[in-house]
């Protein structure tokens, strides 16, 4: 049961690890067009 247990919690937490690995590399991914102006 003990170690049932401790595989359940291993996928969760592997699990949760990759959808924030996954977030930020969205977040930091993206890069908007720069505007004319800024561009001199």
């Amino acid at each position: 049961m003990y170690r049932r247990l401790l595989m359940l919690a291993i996928a969760l937490f592997t699990f949760l690890a990759q959808i924030s690995v996954v977030s930020a590399c969205n977040v930091s991914g993206y890069q908007p067009s720069l505007p004319e102006a800024l561009r001199k």
